[in-house]
């Protein structure tokens, strides 16, 4: 039932990636054409790992699946405010910021996997009444 679970995560993932790669394409091909400038593009290289955390988050089955997603998506928005300098924030005076969301993080996870280990309480059958 797992690896059923994982190919359809997979597969999911599989078409996420090939949608952004073409738009991609396009985006490219449209600036080789001179129709479109893109070359402050390069300017917003954390938003990729944003992305790629979107995908994580978008294609999961499970709860450490969003955990991962979302650390990478916090982590590629922290970078990105951090070179933007954004509200005063700079690596040096930010970077508790990535210690509580992985505390976060692994918080979450723990307390989900923990639910999902436990045995389901077998439901007793209501008594049977009998009509005399």
């Amino acid at each position: 039932m797992d690896q059923i679970i994982e190919s359809k995560r997979q597969a999911r993932q599989r078409i996420l990636w090939g949608l952004i790669l073409i738009g991609f394409g396009c985006l490219f091909l449209l600036e080789r054409m001179d129709i479109v400038a893109i070359s402050g593009l390069w300017h917003f290289w954390p938003m990729f790992i944003v992305l790629a955390g979107a995908v994580e988050v978008l294609s999961a089955t499970r709860v450490k699946h969003v955990t991962r997603g979302l650390n990478q998506m916090v982590i590629g928005g922290w970078l990105f405010v951090c070179i933007e300098n954004m509200w005063g924030l700079t690596f040096g005076n930010s970077w508790p910021i990535l210690v509580i969301c992985f505390g976060v993080a692994i918080t979450t996870e723990g307390l989900f996997s923990a639910r999902a280990r436990q045995p389901a309480q077998p439901q007793q059958p209501a008594p049977q009444q009998r009509i005399e």
